[in-house]
């Protein structure tokens, strides 16, 4: 495969992050996650999206020290605050009635439940986690050296959280009572609304 993309590191990333790779995986490229860039602040790499009773609702990780100046693997997560307890109690809140929240919240407890030597690794996990909860077959690379870069497709910089545009859109929400569909999410909301058939959406996305 040739390379294609380059994404930054995310936490839980939006779904159309996941739909950008299974397309260029399907036209032979491998995308290429970044790891020795510097922190971008206000982007993916620290905080994710769900949809709560009360709308779009954004999640971010306190840190150390979160200097454009500081290199990405440098970057520490601030344990001093109490969001893990936050983000797994919003998340109980806003998911634990959908379908599949309690078939995968077991899985993703370490990230509730333990301390990262660093965001990168943080974020490495869940990323990896969460491809092997949805049993989605996708090659990416991490670079191990800053990617001097040209490509049109470069997402490292970008604070835009749409990666790419969607074929398929709708999928059956927890809160259709009367509230409109949000989409692009964190992958989270996918997984806790169609678990299994969220593989089958995906890939029809990166048609």
């Amino acid at each position: 495969m040739s390379n294609s993309v380059l994404l930054p590191s995310a936490l839980f990333p939006p779904i159309s992050y996941f739909a950008l790779i299974l397309s260029e995986n399907k036209q032979g490229r491998t995308p290429i996650i970044e790891h020795n860039d510097f922190f971008v602040k206000q982007t993916i790499r620290n905080r994710y999206r769900i949809y709560t009773a009360q709308g779009d609702h954004l999640l971010s990780v306190p840190l150390v020290s979160k200097s454009s100046k500081t290199l990405l693997k440098s970057i520490e997560i601030n344990y001093e605050m109490p969001w893990q307890k936050e983000h797994f109690r919003t998340l109980n809140a806003a998911y634990s009635s959908t379908p599949f929240y309690e078939h995968y919240i077991e899985a993703l407890m370490p990230l509730f439940a333990t301390k990262f030597s660093s965001l990168l690794a943080m974020n490495t996990w869940a990323f990896e986690k969460v491809i092997e909860l949805l049993d989605l077959s996708i090659t990416v690379e991490y670079s191990d050296k800053y990617i001097e870069s040209e490509l049109e497709k470069d997402f490292r910089s970008t604070r835009n959280e749409l990666f790419q545009e969607f074929k398929a859109s709708y999928y059956q929400l927890n809160f259709d009572q009367g509230l409109p569909f949000i989409s692009n999410l964190s992958i989270l909301d996918l997984l806790f609304n169609i678990g299994p058939e969220s593989r089958i959406w995906l890939n029809k996305a990166a048609q």
